[in-house]
């Protein structure tokens, strides 16, 4: 999978995690929020198993300390890199904002 290739899995990603948080909103405008609901376990497990299919498709082995893969923090605690988190290795900590700057993390990872 070429580089292009990934970013455009990791763009595919976001605009579903867009869909998903618009209908989300929808829907607690209708019956109040669904977070913590039955239909909201399932949607994020359904969800997760994206995040960690992609993951495994772009090649990212994982974050350190257990917490799941990187590709999952960025979408999920980053909020697809809005929320301007920095991670990094051995002290050498930087903005993760972009599909490029996760795949820069992705890529330091494996080494």
């Amino acid at each position: 999978m070429t580089r292009d290739d990934k970013r455009n899995a990791i763009q595919r990603v976001v605009v579903a995690r867009l869909a998903l948080d618009a209908q989300l909103h929808a829907l607690g405008d209708l019956v109040g929020s669904p977070i913590g609901s039955p239909l909201w376990d399932v949607v994020e497990k359904t969800f997760d198993a994206l995040l960690d299919t992609t993951a495994t498709l772009i090649g990212d082995t994982g974050a350190p300390d257990g917490h799941g893969n990187w590709l999952s923090w960025w979408v999920w605690d980053n909020d697809c890199g809005q929320a301007g988190l920095a991670a990094g290795y051995d002290g050498n900590l930087r903005p993760i904002k972009t599909p490029d700057d996760l795949l820069d993390m992705i890529e330091e990872a494996a080494q």
